[in-house]
């Protein structure tokens, strides 16, 4: 029985949603799927504290056991951030109405994390929508729709991307904080097409006169990703502008 490969946004989708964002909030929690491939979960309970802004390092506590601090169980992993990421995330501490949190919330406590995560999941499909390009996947028993994409995609996103610029993918399971080497694995299949494009040019008779149409690039989509970046950079500094005005 094969598995059912999780759909993962191309980066003219990620592009299109990126540019309709208007809530600071979710264009960080999205940047922060992609480039450190967390979990929603661990999204939502990172700390400023866990996250080095010198060295570029994030602590990411394990999120998958929500009774850690009673138990004393939790595996916890060190996340580099993007060095493309770095200064954004500087400037977002910055502007940030909440010091405690990465992402802002209006109350503080565990109890607050599932209706946290359900807003952020909320906020995503819209957006998905206003970028035309939510679909749905499937409908569950009860008749609601299982929408296609979904904030889990960008850790999907991350985990490709990482798979196709060559890191081991050993090093993408402990990057991403899997259990297990199976769960890792559908980054193989979801980047089957760099390895069909990578086995024809393994296999090119050295003397052959069909010529290569174009070298195989791998690399990941933060060139892509480059133009929101900015974009983002200048949204930041218009919001710390409207804080001083109002100060």
């Amino acid at each position: 029985m094969v598995n059912k490969l999780p759909a993962v946004l191309s980066k003219e989708h990620l592009l299109r949603v990126l540019s309709v964002m208007e809530d600071l909030r979710m264009v960080i929690t999205v940047f922060l799927g992609i480039f450190l491939g967390l979990r929603i979960s661990e999204i939502v309970k990172l700390e400023w504290d866990n996250i080095d802004l010198v060295y570029g390092e994030a602590k990411i506590k394990d999120a998958k056991n929500p009774y850690r601090f009673r138990t004393g169980y939790g595996k916890d992993r060190i996340v580099p951030i993007n060095e493309m990421f770095l200064p954004v995330l500087k400037r977002w501490k910055l502007i940030s109405e909440d010091k405690k949190y990465v992402i802002p919330r209006k109350e503080h406590g565990n109890k607050k994390d599932d209706a946290t995560i359900k807003s952020s999941q909320d906020r995503f499909h819209k957006y998905l929508q206003k970028a035309g390009i939510q679909e749905i996947d499937n409908y569950q028993r009860d008749g609601r729709p299982r929408y296609k994409y979904h904030l889990h995609t960008l850790r999907h996103v991350c985990g490709t991307n990482l798979y196709r610029a060559g890191m081991d993918i050993y090093q993408i399971k402990e990057y991403l904080g899997h259990s297990d080497i199976e769960t890792t694995q559908i980054y193989c299949d979801l980047a089957k097409d760099d390895l069909k494009a990578a086995s024809h040019k393994a296999y090119a008779y050295p003397k052959s006169n069909i010529a290569m149409e174009q070298e195989l690039i791998i690399v990941p989509d933060k060139e892509a990703l480059q133009l929101q970046n900015e974009n983002l950079k200048m949204m930041m500094q218009l919001k710390e502008v409207e804080l001083y005005a109002t100060r």
